[in-house]
């Protein structure tokens, strides 16, 4: 058997055929819908308290003294957990 040995060229321009039709594709493919931004997420006391490896107390002093604020979900307190995280790079 014989094989036949192709053009450099033609095979660039075979590649280069390829790719483009690759690039058309993608530009006339629908955009997808941006994604929502993340809901915040929400903590307790417990998991504040494990996250500073710190008393319930010390949780407490940093709501009186205002460095995180509080939030009554369906009759629970909840604390944002981006205000948590900004609270302790506060204190460091």
């Amino acid at each position: 058997m014989q094989s036949v040995i192709q053009n450099p060229y033609e095979l660039m321009l075979d590649r280069l055929s390829e790719i483009h039709r690759l690039v058309i594709d993608i530009k006339h493919k629908p955009v997808k819908e941006p994604m929502e931004p993340l809901q915040e997420r929400f903590v307790n006391k417990v998991t504040i308290t494990n996250m500073w490896d710190c008393s319930m107390s010390t949780v407490d002093r940093a709501i009186r003294d205002g460095l995180i604020k509080r939030y009554y979900l369906g009759g629970s307190v909840r604390f944002k957990l981006s205000e948590v995280m900004e609270a302790l790079e506060k204190e460091k």
